[in-house]
Parts: structure tokens; C-alpha cells; sequence
């Protein structure tokens, strides 16, 4: 996502079975993103990570009454994961689900 944009309303469903890291939404902006009334899930059957939102970018995200989900057969699950860096990930109502833990941030 950009800095500054918005996304309300949208469902992201991704799914694999592999060694690689799974992503449902990226927050790559230096600035900060919005996520209203969204359904974000990556699930990974696999050895593979799989996160439900990454924050890779510096950016800060406010996801607002969405559900968020980061499920791995046998890698790291995250809701939200954090890249490192600058940014903030916040959370008002919904929820956020992951197999490891809900946030790394």
C-alpha cells in the first residue's frame, strides 16, 4: 500500500503449500496506510512463513475492525509482521490471529 491510501471493504484470501513466505497485504510506504472493515488471511500448509499483513517498508498501518490472519503448517504465523525499521501497526476493534503469535512487532 502507498502512503496515505486507503482500502475498506476488501477480502484477501491467499493460500499455498510451500517453503516460501506467504503475504496477505504489504505496507511498504513511508508513510501511514488505513485498512477499514477488511478481511486480510494468508494460510501456508507448508514450511513456509505466512503473514496476514507485513510492514516492510518503514510505514505505520491502522487497521480498523478487520480480521487479520497469519496461519503456517510449520513456519512462522503472523497477523502482523514486522520487517524492522521505522512504522508503526495498530489495531482497533476486529481481530488478529496468528499461529505463532498475533504480532512480531
Amino acid at each position: 500500500m502507498a502512503a496515505g491510501s486507503t482500502v475498506e471493504n476488501l477480502s484477501i484470501v491467499r493460500t499455498s503449500n510451500d517453503g516460501n513466505t506467504l503475504k496477505g497485504l504489504v505496507i511498504g510506504a513511508s508513510a501511514t496506510a488505513y485498512v477499514n472493515g477488511c478481511d486480510i488471511e494468508a494460510t501456508n500448509a507448508g514450511a513456509g512463513n505466512a503473514y496476514g499483513s507485513s510492514v516492510d517498508g518503514g510505514g505505520s498501518v491502522e487497521f480498523w475492525n478487520s480480521y487479520l490472519l497469519g496461519s503456517s503448517g510449520s513456519g512462522d504465523g503472523y497477523a502482523i509482521f514486522h520487517a524492522g525499521g521505522a512504522g508503526d501497526a495498530f489495531v482497533y476493534g476486529g481481530r488478529a490471529t496468528g499461529t505463532t503469535d498475533p504480532f512480531n512487532v
